[in-house]
């Protein structure tokens, strides 16, 4: 999905893995996890929001 990325860079970040072990970890370039993580702010609420709608239960990460 759109966000299946950003999610998993969010949970890495909250994990305390580093942009490098970010990187490393799901095959994406350290310029792509900088620029998620960037972008959090933005991104972030509207994955919650799809989790509750999916899911039909609260959230308060951008994972499961």
């Amino acid at each position: 999905t759109e966000y299946r990325i950003s999610s998993q860079v969010y949970e890495a970040q909250d994990l305390g893995f580093t942009i490098k072990e970010t990187a490393e970890l799901l095959e994406i370039s350290e310029e792509k996890v900088r620029k998620e993580i960037e972008q959090r702010k933005e991104k972030e609420p509207e994955i919650i929001k799809s989790f509750i709608i999916i899911y039909d239960k609260l959230y308060d990460k951008p994972y499961l």
